[in-house]
């Protein structure tokens, strides 16, 4: 294994301001193959992956590339060296269109038309069509997602890493991406990835390397391992998921209420309604309209036909501040776009929805409030004065919980409120989720992940181009009910 390692690992150690994010840890990845790097958030992984790109310069240990000590000064040297990069933050220019997009820093390299031709070869590769000249605005996260894979292997790659690159993705979507890593795979290129999706990682890896606590707990073949061995190996301990008992809603007060709510060509005629302490989860296809229904509710789509009823009152919802005011909370799946202040601090990211019109709670109270909150929710921080972007993704999400739980909600929707989080922030969360449905807060979820709907709902609404086609009691269906009425089979 050694003779044909592309990357060598020795004793990588790195601290940030006292913590210690990596600790000696050492491995291979072997030439040609498809190693899943494992481990909660905070266990060290995305620190590694930065070295070795090149984005941090300044750490303990050696790399070796190809059997050569390698430390890159900088994203472009890894690049130079064949060394790609598919960041979970997706990181395009919204006002440019795919071609700018993939090219961008290699504009005098190429010609258009062998722009043009270079994308429509690898697009062909995945089995994706999109629409070069549109800028990337228009496009769903999943198209994102696929934007930034053709754009980081555009050039010939002798190793690619990518992390969470299933996060926004479809099954499809995802059966199209595996074929071209297995591709890559087959031509001699090797790719390293990082996924909380075990299921994903013991169906395409190879090998699978798991940190914990910025150590290097074991490097193993995928062959043989199940999901429990690695969620004890990342963990230290055994996770039991156990589904949410089934209570009867029928006396509960109706805390939102939606009645024929249409918003063509998204969706049509969607009635449904969630009591007092229900959870709620809404399943479908990609494309299905699930995001925009939600997203209409909270005020963020505009004009609609249709009723809303909040606590028994017509709502119509025309902008986020209404629904802040009512008492509904929002998280939106994109967390680093619609979610966290990435240029503040902890203090500003929970508590602004208080202070935003305050000057005198921000200055007096703030910090006090703040710390109440993160300390309610277990957040893992070093300083309130840190950048939010410096925690982990399951760290964020809490702290976007909590400025949440800051404006005392009564009802909460939540957007693959899970995506790019480990197991461990996964039961974290939803443990969370139970807490403020005792309270009495109602929770409306849409989430790609089916069994954490099954586990943590009470009742799941399922979507089909656009209409409400089902409604189940989470205890008592299956991944198979719900997928044949989502799928129209």
């Amino acid at each position: 294994m050694s003779q044909a390692a592309v990357v060598r690992f020795k004793n990588i150690g790195k601290s940030f301001a006292g913590t210690r994010a990596l600790d000696g840890v050492s491995f291979e990845v072997a030439k040609g193959e498809i190693h899943a790097l494992l481990g909660e958030n905070g266990a060290g992984k995305s620190t590694l992956l930065k070295i070795l790109g090149g984005e941090i310069q300044h750490y303990e240990g050696e790399i070796e590339i190809e059997g050569k000590k390698t430390r890159f000064g900088s994203p472009l040297e890894a690049h130079s060296a064949g060394i790609s990069i598919v960041h979970q933050e997706l990181n395009l220019c919204n006002n440019l269109n795919v071609v700018d997009n993939v090219f961008l820093g290699k504009e005098r390299k190429f010609k258009k038309a062998e722009k043009v031709n270079m994308i429509r070869e690898k697009m062909k590769l995945l089995e994706i069509y999109l629409p070069l000249n549109l800028p990337v605005a228009h496009f769903s996260v999943a198209q994102k997602q696929m934007i930034e894979i053709i754009k980081a292997t555009i050039n010939e790659i002798k190793l690619l890493i990518m992390d969470e690159p299933t996060s926004a993705l479809n099954s499809t979507e995802v059966e199209k991406l595996f074929m071209l890593m297995k591709k890559m795979k087959s031509s001699g290129v090797t790719i390293m990835f990082v996924s909380h999706r075990l299921e994903e990682v013991l169906q395409i890896a190879d090998r699978i390397t798991v940190l914990r606590d910025g150590k290097h707990i074991d490097t193993v073949p995928a062959a043989g391992m199940t999901k429990s061995k690695l969620v004890s190996m990342m963990v230290g301990r055994e996770i039991v998921h156990k589904p949410r008992p089934v209570r009867d809603f029928s006396k509960e007060k109706t805390v939102l209420e939606v009645k024929n709510l249409s918003k063509p060509p998204f969706f049509q005629n969607c009635s449904f309604e969630i009591k007092r302490g229900e959870i709620v989860g809404i399943a479908g296809l990609e494309g299905c309209g699930r995001f925009e229904l939600v997203q209409t509710v909270y005020g963020l789509q505009g004009r609609f036909a249709g009723q809303i009823l909040f606590d028994g009152k017509a709502f119509h919802p025309k902008d986020p501040n209404r629904s802040i005011e009512l008492g509904i909370g929002f998280i939106g799946q994109e967390r680093k776009e619609t979610g966290i202040l990435s240029k503040m601090n902890l203090i500003a990211n929970v508590t602004i929805t208080l202070s935003r019109n305050d000057f005198l709670f921000r200055k007096k109270v703030a910090a006090a409030r703040a710390t109440e909150i993160l300390r309610d929710l277990n957040v893992k921080y070093g300083s309130l004065h840190q950048l939010i972007t410096s925690l982990s993704g399951g760290n964020q999400q809490k702290c976007i919980i909590g400025r949440i739980l800051s404006q005392n909600p009564k009802l909460i929707i939540m957007e693959e409120p899970t995506r790019g989080i480990d197991v461990g922030s996964k039961e974290e969360i939803f443990k969370i989720v139970k807490q403020l449905a005792s309270r009495g807060v109602a929770i409306l979820i849409v989430s790609s992940e089916l069994p954490e709907l099954m586990n943590e709902c009470d009742r799941i609404l399922v979507m089909k181009s656009g209409r409400i086609v089902g409604e189940v009691f989470a205890s008592e269906t299956s991944q198979e009910e719900i997928m044949s009425m989502a799928t129209g089979s």
